[in-house]
């Protein structure tokens, strides 16, 4: 939303998790025994933390399993079918009928193989808004594997699981959604874990905020992405010229610069509408001085025009 240009410009991952309405769910605390395997169909972002003991992660479409161990954290940012398991792999049970079997007494507690458990993980889910998940997601790798250290998650993030693990096990009013806004944290230290191993190598949006120039054009657009801004104007702000500024752009971000404002001008405008804003607030908050011209714009992007958007939102809201 418009802010005060004086003031400090904005985080652009900050920015973009804030109208994403992220929340996440914790499916529960798994103790994997012997030969074991649990299959995840395909559907939202998930995580797992590695807690005690090794795991192989196997993702569909993928070559090889990637091995993590405790204190590892595993996402798959797109939700791609996945398999968790250890030793042969034919004692695998779907996640559906691993969820009809919780430990009786203990709805958070799953169990799986034979024998003593030697492995223990925390499993859950990512909820993001669809319109603004490719965006922060796109440029992820279809599985992220965040090491630790000595048997233990980095630091900052040990702190923030060990606090959602708490608020999961708890029945205290507003645990659910404490441990909803933990969520936000553990993909955002994630993401920033995974940034800093890849170093400069990381394409795509997030490559792109890191960036000197590119990175501080994204941050005036997410400032304020009601201003008429033009190519020129940016990369004048940036102290770039025009054409090369363009293309940087361009190779970075996966699109030209005007065109990644007006996706997020329509990201921002499906969150007002979905808030019960107007059309026309909507319109006048994003930079359009036509209304039929944004109309135009956000079904394009969008797939709906915005009343019927607005509409839509609204009664989905009311169930």
């Amino acid at each position: 939303m418009p802010r005060d240009e004086r003031a400090r410009p904005p985080d652009p991952l900050s920015d973009v998790l804030s109208t994403l309405q992220l929340r996440g769910d914790l499916y529960g605390r798994t103790e994997a025994a012997g030969a074991w395997g649990i299959s995840f169909p395909p559907g939202p972002p998930r995580f797992h933390l590695v807690e005690r003991g090794e795991v192989r992660v196997s993702v569909e479409g993928r070559r090889g399993a990637l091995h993590a161990a405790a204190g590892d954290l595993v996402v798959l940012p797109h939700g791609a079918a996945h398999t968790l398991g250890a030793g042969s792999g034919k004692q695998t049970v779907s996640l559906l009928e691993l969820i009809k079997t919780r430990v009786s007494g203990d709805e958070f507690v799953f169990r799986v193989g034979r024998g003593a458990p030697h492995t223990f993980l925390f499993c859950g889910r990512f909820h993001l808004e669809p319109t603004g998940r490719d965006l922060l997601l796109g440029s992820l790798p279809p599985i992220l594997l965040v090491r630790g250290r000595g048997g233990r998650p980095l630091e900052a993030l040990d702190l923030v699981l060990r606090l959602f693990t708490a608020e999961a096990h708890s029945d205290a009013p507003g645990s659910a959604i404490a441990s909803g806004r933990l969520v936000d944290l553990i993909l955002v230290h994630a993401i920033r874990a995974w940034l800093l191993e890849q170093g400069e190598g990381v394409r795509g949006w997030l490559g792109a905020m890191r960036d000197p120039q590119i990175g501080a054009a994204l941050a005036r657009l997410h400032a304020a992405p009601q201003r008429p801004w033009t190519v020129t104007a940016l990369a004048s702000a940036v102290g770039s010229s025009r054409s090369r500024f363009a293309a940087r752009f361009t190779s970075l971000v996966g699109e030209p610069p005007l065109k990644y404002l007006t996706r997020w001008r329509m990201h921002l405008a499906a969150n007002l509408l979905r808030a019960g804003r107007t059309v026309n607030e909507a319109s006048e908050a994003v930079g359009y001085e036509s209304e039929a011209a944004f109309s135009r714009t956000f079904k394009k992007y969008m797939g709906k025009a915005p009343v019927k958007f607005r509409r839509a939102t609204a009664s989905a809201g009311s169930e």
